[in-house]
């Protein structure tokens, strides 16, 4: 049910993002400051496992992102050849202006449903998230790191 429901969930929240136009976010660009807002200094690598995308790509929306001053990116003081990736406070603001606008209009979606469909929904999507975080809890614990 989870790979069915996801999919036409994030073509919603594409076209909702598309809709509101301007200067918000593209999606991939909000899911990079979220990751880098979750986990600051973060590598470029980790950042395109995490996302999903192949260096070059994540390269580019990260340079796209440093260019605008939403990123800021340092050299490791271990070894320089790895950057260290983070939010900036401006990147901050405009991942929270986005995420914002997105509820807005998500949350207007949603009042087409009762509010027992709501409740179900919202104890459903934290259940997904305490079993998905646990999960990847554990596995960091399993790992060692």
């Amino acid at each position: 049910m989870i790979l069915e429901t996801v999919p036409f969930i994030m073509r919603v929240i594409r076209a909702e993002r598309r809709e509101l136009g301007g200067d918000i976010l593209p999606l991939p660009h909000f899911r990079v400051l979220a990751h880098l807002n979750r986990n600051p200094e973060s590598s470029l690598s980790s950042l395109a496992e995490e996302i999903g995308l192949t260096l070059p790509s994540i390269s580019k929306i990260v340079e796209a992102l440093h260019e605008k001053g939403l990123v800021s990116r340092r050299e490791s003081e271990h070894d320089r050849r790895y950057i260290r990736l983070s939010v900036t406070s401006e990147g901050a603001l405009a991942l929270q202006v986005a995420r914002l606008e997105t509820q807005r209009k998500l949350a207007k979606r949603l009042q087409e449903a009762s509010p027992e469909q709501c409740a179900f929904i919202s104890e459903g999507l934290r259940s997904l998230r305490d079993v998905f975080t646990q999960r990847k809890n554990n596995e960091v614990d399993s790992s060692g790191e």
